[in-house]
Formats: C-alpha cells, sequence, structure tokens
C-alpha cells in the first residue's frame, strides 16, 4: 500500500451507536491497512480510547491484552459503555418509529438503523414496520399499485 493507514478518532464511550460504529469501522481499517497481527490489534487501539472506554481498557483488557480478540473487544466494549437495556429500548424503538413528517426515504432509514442494530429483527419484520409505518395516504397508494 502506498498510503500510510488513518488511525480511527478518538471514542469516549459515549452511548451514541453512530460513534461508536464510526470506531469500530475506522479502527478495523486502520489495523488492517496497518497489517498489524492479531495479539497487536487490541493493544494498538488502546491508544484511542479516552474516558469511559479508556476506563473499560485499564479495567478488563490491560492485563492480559494479546488474548483478546478484536471481535470480543468491541462486543465487550459496547456492553461496558451501553446501558443493560439499550437493545432492549432500541427494539422497543423499532416497533413504535414512524413516518411522520419525513419522506418515505427519510423514514426507511430508521427501521432499518435500528433492525442492524438489534440484530434479531428478521426482514419479515423489517417489511412490516416499514408498511405499517408509513403515513395512511402512502399505505393506500402502496394497496393501489
Amino acid at each position: 500500500m502506498l498510503l500510510k493507514p488513518v488511525p480511527p478518532e478518538q471514542y469516549d464511550g459515549a452511548p451514541n451507536t453512530r460513534l461508536f460504529h464510526k470506531f469500530v469501522m475506522e479502527a478495523t481499517d486502520y489495523l488492517k491497512d496497518g497489517r498489524v497481527s492479531k495479539k497487536r490489534q487490541v493493544p494498538m487501539i488502546m491508544r484511542y480510547l479516552t474516558g469511559t472506554a479508556h476506563k473499560f481498557y485499564v479495567q478488563k483488557v490491560a492485563y492480559n491484552p494479546e488474548e483478546w480478540s478484536l471481535r470480543t473487544f468491541f462486543q465487550q466494549l459496547f456492553d461496558y459503555c451501553f446501558p443493560m437495556n439499550f437493545l432492549s429500548l432500541q427494539r422497543k424503538n423499532f416497533h413504535c418509529c414512524c413516518q411522520g413528517s419525513r419522506t418515505v426515504q427519510e423514514f426507511a432509514h430508521e427501521p432499518n438503523e435500528l433492525s442492524l442494530m438489534v440484530g434479531d429483527i428478521g426482514d419479515h419484520a423489517l417489511v412490516n414496520r416499514l408498511w405499517f409505518g408509513c403515513n395512511v395516504d402512502i399505505q393506500q397508494e402502496l394497496w393501489m399499485n
């Protein structure tokens, strides 16, 4: 590769799924592009953790970082930084989301993002949420087509 790997932006442990996902993607790309060995991946990521995320690393990982897989690290970092009932709240948000004043395209992103976040929502449930979450006039037009 002719380009230097781009390090991830620091993650402070904020329970924000977009920030967390961005950090996971950037960190994974950085390690892959830098060809970091599996045993060195988690210790390398520590440099980009602050706040609650760094506290997690110090408390749970620091004594044996080479034994952690990157996947396990990210899963447990999520569990540490996000509230215990976070996925339940997101599941509830999924079942309640509606189009409102948004366009169909804008609305469709919300249940899709929530289903990816929760993980156990199937395609059938997603289609139903999209259908029944749309405004009534949109549903009627869809029926007509």
